[in-house]
């Protein structure tokens, strides 16, 4: 069973966003879809609190360990909230103010995210309306970090079926998860990291040491901890790093730390990490760089198979396996996808095109970051991201109907 929940202070809205998902996903057996009054949604916020202020008050009733697996560990304080696996929450939310006897004042879904992920046991969690209105693809390809929610996107894109599913047409960015499956990978990854939790956190990731570690940069790093990062682990990242629990909070249980850390490590692999394409590289962008790896012929189609979503395994992507397999990089759960680990990879001359950069070059098709397809280059448009990265030139397909911002991005 999959749960959706949907919250906003427009009834009608959630209503409608409600009805289209549940549209989109009915041959998915066993999803529901919900969504809040916005005098339910009023009434979670207070719960989320309530929760918020007896863990400040009570921190070491947190701090006690608990020996049930974090998948099947429950209490008696109920939350709606608890059963969600996939959570949408509006970030505009003034209207909540008109609900008859609401305490809070002007609310911000990025507010309300922190506190679904902090104090509640939901699995993934999608701000809409935060950066983005409409059509619109980011050209910088930033990943809003510091947001609590794990994708940010617009409430148009809700219904985009490739947000659900691969058999998807048109306009669909490449840096989004397939949601029906993102909240049991948050789910074994923080179970991971209940099992060892005084490990640091880079070793658990194997990123710890070695050419992958080399190529991070103080911004990168700094994520983890305001000390060494090497040595961060799990309670230092939630307490200190300053992107866990704010500095006053405390944790409402014991697994609730595993949660925090396992959302949040995960979106700065997924957002921060892997799109700079330097560290750590997914299959469309390793076919781009070296086509020798793609089983069978160079046509479009034979390119595309490594544009499958969802964490596939490697045979189903069309790639030279046995050539790459020494380098993928091992911690699956923590990416929607696979990634190999590019430094070892860039070094290693039994790949051709390591061996001969100019032999056989492919230039006559790109990568879209907007369409999750490779087409042919006559057809895209080139740009440059917003990283830190020698790999920062990108390519979109430029649908007429999608917003492309900001445009100064774009190679004349």
């Amino acid at each position: 069973m999959t749960r959706v929940l949907i919250c906003d202070d427009e009834r009608e809205r959630s209503q409608r966003m409600a009805a289209n998902l549940a549209r989109i996903l009915a041959d998915h057996q066993g999803v529901t879809v919900n969504a809040l009054t916005p005098r339910e949604f009023a009434d979670a916020i207070a719960g989320l609190e309530q929760r918020q202020k007896k863990a400040r008050s009570n921190p070491a009733a947190a701090s006690a360990k608990m020996s049930t697996p974090l998948s099947t560990a429950k209490d008696s304080d109920e939350h709606p909230f608890d059963a969600a696996d996939i959570l949408f929450l509006d970030y505009d939310l003034v209207q909540l103010t008109e609900v008859d006897n609401y305490a809070g004042g002007s609310e911000s879904g990025e507010r309300v995210a922190y506190l679904s992920r902090c104090y509640s046991r939901c699995g993934t969690i999608v701000t809409y309306n935060q950066f983005f209105y409409g059509r619109t693809f980011d050209l910088t390809l930033r990943g809003h970090l510091r947001s609590f929610a794990d994708l940010n996107l617009s409430s148009d894109s809700m219904s985009n079926v490739g947000l659900w599913r691969d058999d998807f047409e048109g306009f669909r960015p490449w840096s989004w998860p397939l949601l029906l499956d993102s909240y049991t990978r948050l789910q074994r990854c923080a179970d991971y990291l209940a099992a060892q939790p005084g490990t640091p956190i880079l070793d658990l990731l194997g990123l710890s040491s070695g050419p992958a570690y080399s190529v991070f940069t103080r911004e990168l790093l700094e994520f983890l901890s305001a000390g060494p990062p090497e040595k961060a682990d799990v309670n230092e990242f939630v307490h200190q790093s300053g992107n866990g629990l704010r500095i006053r909070d405390r944790l409402w249980e014991p697994h609730a730390a595993f949660r925090i850390a396992s959302a949040r490590i995960s979106k700065w692999l997924e957002r921060a990490v892997l799109p700079g394409q330097n560290i750590l590289v997914d299959a469309p962008h390793l076919v781009d760089r070296f086509p020798s790896l793609v089983q069978g012929d160079s046509s479009e189609a034979s390119w595309n198979r490594s544009c499958a979503l969802g964490n596939r395994p490697v045979s189903d992507l069309g790639l030279q396996a046995t050539q790459i397999e020494y380098a993928e990089f091992a911690s699956h759960d923590w990416l929607s996808r696979r990634a190999w680990i590019w430094p070892l990879l860039a070094r290693n001359e039994a790949i051709r095109e390591v061996r001969d950069p100019w032999a056989d070059a492919q230039e006559s098709l790109a990568f879209c970051e907007d369409a999750s397809r490779f087409h042919r280059r006559e057809l895209v448009r080139e740009f440059v991201a917003e990283m830190s990265s020698e790999f920062a030139r990108r390519y979109v397909r430029c649908f007429p109907d999608v917003t492309y911002q900001p445009a100064t991005r774009f190679l004349m």
